[in-house]
């Protein structure tokens, strides 16, 4: 769950809310973010928190309580492709995938959003069109970026790149997005 990050200097506090899904337990989530922010205020300490989601419970409403009760400023969201990919991946159904690109787009008026694409054989094909799903309709307060896949538990995930074949798709993936003015 909550997790302190190195900062910046002696008076900054950063906490990071992650493992399985934080928002599951909003409101643990919100008791240990307000004894924090509380013990910080008294100890003249700046904090801040940041939250990795899957942001199928990322809604407008939980992003403004994220940001005005727990600080908040940015959450990382995970999307593995377009909505076949993400349903195949996450073992959900694709109505979940619309869900989650809903709750981007309205969770990003409150607090910024960093979206990890993450990248295998499986899904590289995928990459390029969610960039323009994610960001034809002219969002907000939101970044992207690649990242790689990798097998840190032994669950054999399907598709897996290997470092070097990961960097040359991040190279041609990164120069076809600039090419279409991303």
């Amino acid at each position: 769950m909550p997790r302190s990050r190195h900062p910046k200097k002696a008076s900054d506090e950063a906490i990071d809310a992650s493992g399985g899904e934080p928002l599951l337990d909003l409101k643990r989530l919100t008791s240990i973010s307000k004894a924090i922010k509380q013990f910080c205020k008294e100890k003249t300490i700046k904090y801040t928190s940041s939250a990795i989601s899957n942001g199928y419970y990322l809604t407008k409403e939980i992003a403004k309580k994220l940001k005005e009760e727990c600080a908040v400023n940015n959450a990382q969201i995970s999307i593995d492709g377009l909505a076949p990919t993400y349903s195949r991946q996450k073992g959900t159904s694709e109505e979940s995938f619309y869900k989650v690109l809903s709750n981007i787009k309205e969770a990003s008026e409150y607090i910024r959003l960093d979206i990890r694409v993450n990248i295998t054989e499986k899904n590289l094909s995928d990459v390029i069109p969610l960039f323009h799903v994610l960001f034809d309709d002219g969002v907000k307060n939101v970044t992207a970026y690649l990242a790689i896949v990798r097998d840190y538990n032994g669950v054999n995930v399907d598709g897996l790149l290997g470092f070097l074949e990961y960097e040359k798709n991040k190279r041609r993936i990164l120069e076809q997005l600039v090419k279409e003015g991303f």
